[in-house]
């Protein structure tokens, strides 16, 4: 399987796929003919399937890439990461670079505080419930 490592435009491709299925065991083991379905069923990944030309099996060609909800997701996720970081490494003597391990811990340090929030709020308005 190929990948593409450019995050959030990244996409997925695996070439000549084959389903083959038997029944029965050891000298009684038949194949058996199977039809295969590729589902589009998990919402932030578009999945596109062809069959290939070559070989009696007719293999499948998969290609996956990302919905443009999700690419879009993931740019605003970016953009609110970079706003919420740049004013706190500014804050710093010297102005650390863009990638220091300052970024790194601001970045984690909130993502931990909106889990915290979250289950905070998950919790009260458990208690709340009739």
């Amino acid at each position: 399987m190929s990948a593409g490592h450019d995050w959030p435009f990244d996409g997925y491709r695996a070439s000549d796929v084959q389903v083959l299925a038997f029944s029965g065991s050891g000298a009684a083991r038949v194949a058996v003919p199977v039809q295969v379905a590729v589902t589009d069923s998990s919402t932030p990944w578009a999945v596109h399937a062809t069959e290939a030309d070559s070989g009696p099996g007719k293999p499948l060609d998969i290609h996956v890439t990302r919905t443009g909800a999700s690419v879009g997701f993931g740019i605003a996720m970016c953009a609110v990461l970079l706003f919420s970081v740049l004013p706190i490494r500014n804050l710093f003597p010297g102005s650390p670079p863009i990638g220091s391990w300052v970024d790194y811990t601001v970045v984690l340090w909130m993502v931990m505080g909106l889990a915290v929030s979250l289950a905070l709020y998950v919790t009260a308005w458990w208690r709340q419930a009739p």
